[in-house]
């Protein structure tokens, strides 16, 4: 019997490959598709990854002097790295001293390395951990001094939103002064706030902070006061910034 003509009809020459080339065509071009996007969506998370990282990567490694814990040990990291050791003139009490601010925070506050053009030696920002004596390094409270202006306001800002309204009050040289009296936390904070300018009298903001345990008393002898440790730090605060100065 003879085969009817749709089934004796012959593919143009030619054909069978023109259909092969099709059908890898669609197939490769779908698997480059495939390629191509699935790269796109690599490339897109290496650059949300980074990029998160590049936001966190300023708190990475810092020290938050809201989170450490009086009475116990600075890491070696503190004591035996870049920090000179300071006595301060006023209280006595004996610290580990670094110009390297950026490596602390307070709270979410950050800051940085950073000094006054034209300033003096003391135009800087540092930073100071208090301890009771230099062989058990326990820590006792801390001295922050920032000579920036907006960071001034946002450790301010800061204070006044966690420890809520402080005592407020002058200062001979027309600052201001802060203290809050953290009982949670069992601390004193004080926080001054004055004019300086440097040797070109550009005027500039120093903002300094310190935080002790509530009670520390001070080590050096005061003219007036019995002995050395017979004043605490808020005594003494109250005979440098008398409310006369209000």
């Amino acid at each position: 019997m003879k085969r009817p003509d749709r089934f004796n009809k012959k593919e143009p020459s030619g054909y069978m490959i023109t259909r092969y080339q099709k059908h890898h065509t669609l197939n490769n071009s779908g698997f480059v598709y495939r390629f191509i996007f699935h790269n796109r969506f690599i490339k897109q998370l290496l650059f949300l990854t980074g990029l998160f990282l590049l936001l966190c990567g300023k708190g990475i490694g810092q020290t938050n002097l809201e989170a450490l814990q009086f009475g116990t040990v600075l890491p070696k990291t503190i004591t035996d790295g870049k920090t000179e050791r300071k006595k301060d003139p006023l209280s006595g009490l004996l610290s580990y001293q670094s110009a390297a601010l950026q490596e602390y925070k307070f709270g979410a506050i950050t800051f940085s390395a950073y000094s006054v053009p034209s300033g003096y030696d003391n135009s800087r920002n540092t930073i100071s951990l208090y301890v009771d004596d230099y062989n058990a390094n326990h820590y006792t409270g801390f001295m922050l001094k920032t000579v920036k202006k907006e960071e001034g306001k946002k450790l301010l800002d800061h204070l006044k939103k966690k420890y809520g309204i402080p005592e407020k009050r002058g200062t001979a040289s027309n600052g201001t002064v802060y203290f809050w009296n953290a009982k949670k936390s069992d601390a004193w904070l004080f926080l001054t706030q004055q004019q300086a300018a440097a040797k070109n009298n550009v005027p500039y903001t120093d903002t300094r902070l310190t935080l002790v345990k509530a009670g520390t008393r001070i080590k050096t002898k005061i003219p007036g006061a019995l002995d050395v440790g017979s004043l605490t730090m808020l005594q003494l605060f109250e005979m440098l910034y008398p409310k006369s100065y209000e």
